[in-house]
C-alpha cells in the first residue's frame, strides 16, 4: 500500500476507472449541457497530470459515509472552479444498498463526480488499513501535484480541515 510520502506509481496512474455519477449514461439531462471534453466517462490521475488530488473512499452500507454526504459537497463547491485542484469520490460497494445514482442524488445533484471503484476495489486497496478500528472507510487521501500521497485520513473531513490540506498542498 501507499502510505504517506510514497509517490503513486506510473502504471496506478494510467489505469482508468469508469465514472457511475454523473455520467451520460445515468445522466442525459447533465450531459447535454457539457461539452465533449466535460461529458468524460472515465478517469486516470495521468488525465489531470500536475494537480492536487482529495480523494474521498466511501461505501453504501456504512452510516458515517452516508451522513458525510452534505459536507462533501459542500468542499467540492468550495474548489471547483480551481483547475489545479481534482476531488473525486470513490465509491464501494455500490447496491449494497445503494446503487451509484442513488447515493449521488442523496447530496446536490451531479456533485462530486463519483468512481466506481468495483467489487475488488483496487484504489481502496491501493492505502493501508485502518487498525484502530472494524471500519476502513470514509477515508480522505490527499495526494500533491508530483503524485505524492500526503496525507490520509480515517474520517470525514470538515469543510474547513479539507480547505487546511489542500490549501497545505496547493500553495
Amino acid at each position: 500500500p501507499y502510505n504517506v510520502g510514497a509517490f503513486i506509481s506510473a502504471d496506478h496512474q494510467a489505469m482508468k476507472f469508469d465514472f457511475c455519477y454523473p455520467s451520460c449514461t445515468n445522466n442525459p439531462d447533465y450531459c447535454d449541457d457539457l461539452t465533449t471534453d466535460e461529458a468524460d466517462t472515465t478517469f486516470s490521475f495521468a488525465d489531470h497530470a500536475g494537480k492536487v488530488f482529495m480523494i474521498e473512499m466511501s461505501a453504501t452500507w456504512w452510516g458515517p459515509c452516508y451522513s458525510a454526504i452534505p459536507e462533501g459537497d459542500d468542499i467540492y463547491k468550495d474548489w471547483a472552479n480551481n483547475d489545479s485542484v481534482k476531488i473525486i469520490h470513490f465509491l464501494d460497494d455500490i447496491g449494497q444498498p445503494l446503487s451509484c445514482r442513488q447515493w449521488g442524488h442523496e447530496g446536490d445533484l451531479f456533485i462530486p463526480p463519483i468512481i466506481n471503484d468495483g467489487e475488488s476495489n483496487p484504489v481502496r486497496d491501493w492505502f493501508p488499513i485502518n487498525t484502530a478500528n472494524d471500519s476502513q472507510y470514509p477515508v480522505t487521501i490527499f495526494i500533491n501535484h508530483n503524485m505524492e500521497v500526503v496525507s490520509i485520513q480515517f474520517i470525514s473531513l470538515s469543510i474547513n480541515n479539507a480547505n487546511y490540506y489542500i490549501n497545505g498542498i496547493w500553495y
